[in-house]
């Protein structure tokens, strides 16, 4: 007997999210009760922003979104992998570390397992200000010093490397605008799992279940013309096979998430 046989429910079920028309319906009914489902296309985080209902909560300055249990803060995330040959490299030179959208810090605890952190380097999360509620609690009952958070750029101070993991879709300014507040720009720049297409910048609003997000699906090329108008050089890229689906835009078609590192040369 096959093992691999799917059911015919399974069967169904690939035909249902393969046959685009089917999918899109499927999708849009689906929104409301699931996670990580996606609905409408706009110009602006604050039109996709005030597209979410006023029954929801939107946006990710909710407690209830960060709190995380101590045996998940330690968690090595697959979509990390990508960033260990290059956050090795980095390293050597660089003493502070600014974690944009890094949540309560949980690629602080989940790196520091796996890389050498120097006794001098500081991790510094910008996030929300309930992420930093729940993350400064974290880092005192877990005994990190080297942990800090900060809810504005500018009290960043100088920053060697400037990490954003699978959070710069949640962020309204680009990339190059948040390097604009800092005092100097950092050497190093590692953006991990962000979904990118070739097509316009645009956002959709995802449903995270205890609230709803504006979410940026930015242009690929654009991203990495941005950086290098900035004195950057694109030294590694890398993509993970997830796609984001948009119910009935099918020209906002997203089928991977990429990650980058960069490194200024001027």
């Amino acid at each position: 007997m096959n093992s691999t046989a799917q059911s015919p429910l399974d069967s169904l079920k690939n035909w249902v999210k393969s046959t685009p028309v089917i999918a899109d319906i499927y999708l849009y009914l689906k929104y409301p009760y699931c996670i990580n489902v996606y609905k409408g296309v706009f110009n602006t985080f604050s039109e996709a922003q005030n597209a979410i209902p006023q029954k929801f909560h939107a946006g990710y300055d909710q407690l209830a979104a960060h709190y995380k249990k101590k045996s998940d803060l330690y968690l090595m995330r697959p979509i990390n992998l990508p960033l260990l040959a290059p956050f090795k490299e980095a390293l050597v030179e660089v003493s502070t570390i600014l974690d944009v959208g890094g949540g309560v810090g949980i690629d602080y605890y989940a790196f520091k397992q796996v890389l050498d952190f120097s006794d001098s380097l500081q991790w510094l999360v910008y996030d929300v200000p309930a992420a930093l509620e729940v993350g400064q609690s974290l880092a005192a009952e877990n005994q990190c010093p080297d942990l800090y958070f900060i809810n504005d750029f500018e009290d960043a101070g100088t920053v060697d490397l400037v990490l954003t993991n699978g959070a710069l879709q949640y962020l309204e300014p680009s990339l190059p605008t948040i390097l604009g507040q800092l005092i100097q720009k950092p050497k190093y720049i590692l953006i991990n799992y962000v979904p990118c297409f070739e097509g316009e910048t645009f956002f959709t609003v995802q449903n995270l279940g205890i609230t709803r997000c504006p979410y940026k699906i930015q242009n690929r090329s654009e991203l990495i013309r941005g950086l290098e108008d900035q004195g950057y050089q694109l030294i590694k890229t890398w993509k993970e096979p997830r796609n984001c689906r948009i119910p009935f835009h099918p020209q906002q078609f997203v089928n991977s998430y990429f990650g980058f590192y960069f490194k200024r040369c001027i």
